[in-house]
């Protein structure tokens, strides 16, 4: 009898210890999908402020070159400028298409109509130029 309560108290270790292993890894996956899951969306805010910091660059970038173009009076840096704020609209463009809360389509929103009265300006200072 005392042999028969061993084999059942060691069945009984054995059944518990492989549901321990089974909510284990369980949980175990349960976490890294997680994990993997933020993770993406961290990458996707990497990309996405790093494109942004892409936009900024382009901005500056073709400010600069209007001041030069104004202070030597040489029209080449407008054009320079103006393939920029085309190529920020364009990463403003695929911002829009990987980010569609209400929220950020707002912000891209705004930023795509500073970018745009930014490209107007840069338009009426080339037709000075030419005008000249």
């Amino acid at each position: 009898m005392t042999s028969n309560r061993i084999i059942y108290l060691i069945l009984c270790a054995f059944i518990a210890g492989n549901l321990l292993v089974i909510f284990m890894q369980y949980n175990s996956s349960k976490n890294i999908q997680l994990l993997i899951t933020g993770n993406k969306r961290l990458l996707n805010e990497m990309r996405s402020g790093n494109q942004l910091r892409e936009i900024e660059q382009d901005l500056l970038s073709s400010e600069v070159r209007i001041g030069r173009a104004v202070a030597t009076n040489d029209s080449t840096p407008l054009k320079q400028s103006e393939m920029l704020l085309e190529e920020a609209l364009v990463l403003l463009d695929s911002l829009r298409v990987t980010y569609n809360q209400d929220s950020t389509l707002s912000n891209i929103d705004r930023l795509e109509t500073l970018a745009s009265e930014k490209s107007a300006m840069v338009h009426q200072i080339l037709d000075s130029f030419r005008h000249k």
